[in-house]
């Protein structure tokens, strides 16, 4: 193994232990869901470091981006525990008003600084798309929306209609979100539902092949055993030859009407399972002439 493909498997591990979820949490939607937190407030932390570091903004109140950045990494060391979904709920709450606080509390913005918040209302959108549900996503936008209105309004009271334009981008990023959300939604539960059903068919599937792997098994010993006793009869009871090698007939005539019910997809139009089903039924009486057998089934049943 050469160096470089070395190096490769170490930051494979590496990235496995950093994102891999809590034991605890089950379900493959959520394991994925609990590695994209993982991953994003990973990739939010070097973020929040940067800004810190290089915006004006943070020149009045630089902690806040601080305290942000510890947040943050307290969020991330939160989703390698037991409790994702505390942590979840956190992360997309804080996602959704941090824009806001920062403008209102930490920063020397003014109000025509405010369309510089639309990449926050679309990272915001984004995280809850990715992360959560479409109802989710529209209360985020409501929010959002209702408190962008606030601090145009209230806070610096100008007036709505020298915003709107950039309120109407905002409320236009959140509908283009809700639409990805609901279309993403509804793939991942067609996906989900083809994915029981897919499992579904697979555990009948294995029963069947158990129950003809044992009747199958069971028929072909019988049919060696009736061969052998005709071997025996040879010479000495021509009868029960032929009674031995008719039982024989009649168990392998039950195999392959065994194998051809088995063979037939449920679906496919003109299958009667029960008429197959009363016609193994009679085979097995031929060949067991003490057997009784009886099919109970309501006339709509085919």
């Amino acid at each position: 193994m050469s160096n470089q493909e070395g190096l490769l498997n170490v930051a494979k591990k590496i990235w496995f232990l950093l994102t891999e979820p809590h034991p605890s949490i089950q379900g493959r939607k959520k394991k994925q869901q609990a590695r994209l937190l993982s991953i994003l407030l990973l990739i939010a932390i070097p973020i929040f470091g940067y800004v810190y570091i290089t915006l004006e903004l943070t020149l009045q109140s630089p902690y806040i981006i601080h305290y942000a950045s510890i947040a943050v990494f307290l969020l991330y060391l939160g989703t390698r525990t037991r409790y994702y979904d505390a942590v979840l709920v956190v992360t997309l709450a804080s996602f959704t008003i941090l824009p806001i606080t920062l403008f209102l509390f930490g920063t020397n913005w003014q109000i025509g600084d405010l369309p510089r918040l639309l990449i926050w209302v679309f990272v915001a959108l984004v995280a809850g798309l990715m992360l959560s549900k479409t109802k989710v996503v529209l209360l985020q936008g409501i929010i959002i929306l209702s408190t962008m209105t606030f601090i145009v309004v209230v806070v610096f009271g100008v007036p709505f209609e020298e915003y709107d334009a950039h309120l109407g981008t905002a409320s236009t990023i959140t509908l283009l979100m809700l639409i990805a959300s609901f279309m993403l939604e509804s793939s991942i539960n067609q996906i989900d539902f083809h994915a029981a059903e897919s499992d579904r068919k697979a555990r009948e599937l294995e029963v069947y092949t158990q129950l003809l792997q044992h009747d199958l098994r069971n028929d072909l010993q019988g049919i060696l055993n009736s061969i052998e006793l005709a071997e025996l009869f040879l010479g000495v009871s021509d009868e029960k030859v032929k009674e031995n090698l008719l039982q024989s007939l009649s168990l392998g005539e039950r195999m392959v009407q065994m194998i051809h019910v088995f063979s037939m997809p449920l679906e496919q139009p003109g299958t009667d399972l029960v008429e197959n089903i009363r016609e193994i039924a009679l085979e097995s009486k031929k060949t067991f002439s003490n057997l009784r057998i009886e099919i109970s089934n309501s006339e709509e049943v085919q």
